[in-house]
């Protein structure tokens, strides 16, 4: 089972900016505000999307949004890409609080292992696919 974490109202506040499952990248003021980042030390980038009134299925949660965060592998090992892709959920507790769920490392837009692609590639499929920053 993946860790969960309750938000803080400006976390609550950044998710709920989010609509229509649109994916977008987010700034580093952003990030600098979401508690519960995998691997923040070697962090690359953060795209995330999500809807307040149409739930998903993301990782057997019912995914209110939902974020891939990009981060370097620091220790790589023989056949190891460059970079690493996790996935997490975010999910309404019924008490109209939103908990963090994940990471995860399947449901990401491309694959954890992203094999065969640099970084620098990784983050240009993302920009392709997001929208702008938020």
């Amino acid at each position: 089972m993946a860790d969960s974490f309750s938000l803080n109202p400006e976390e609550t506040a950044i998710i709920g900016s989010l609509s229509n499952w649109v994916i977008w990248k987010l700034g580093s003021d952003k990030i600098a505000k979401l508690d519960h980042i995998e691997r923040r030390k070697d962090l690359v980038a953060i795209y995330a999307s999500g809807d307040a009134t149409h739930l998903k299925d993301f990782n057997g949660t019912k995914a209110r949004a939902a974020m891939d965060v990009i981060v370097r592998e620091s220790n790589r090992r023989p056949g190891e890409p460059e970079c690493n892709i996790y996935h997490s959920t975010f999910e309404p507790d019924g008490k109209g609080n939103l908990s963090q769920i994940g990471p995860f490392k399947d449901q990401t837009i491309l694959p954890h292992w992203p094999h065969g692609k640099t970084t620098k590639e990784v983050v240009s499929h993302y920009e392709k696919q997001a929208k702008g920053e938020i």
